[in-house]
């Protein structure tokens, strides 16, 4: 949970204190916890799913940072 949090502060949302994102996950968790462990599965997928996303859009945001050498031998 704590990651999720830096990233969207970090790249997303910097301005927003990370109180307000806990406690709007607060509030998602116990929606789900009201209508059933079928929403929370639910919403795990979903939050799985947008990890997944944000990580490869990180990763290629940043590939032209990248510096690759290659090395001969022989």
């Amino acid at each position: 949970m704590i990651t999720v949090v830096y990233h969207l502060m970090d790249y997303f949302l910097p301005d927003m204190p990370a109180f307000l994102f806990v406690v709007i996950t607060t509030f998602v968790g116990l929606y789900g916890l009201f209508k059933g462990v079928e929403v929370i599965s639910r919403l795990a997928i979903l939050g799985v799913f947008a990890i997944i996303v944000l990580n490869v859009l990180l990763l290629l945001g940043s590939l032209e940072d990248f510096q690759t050498y290659q090395f001969y031998r022989y």
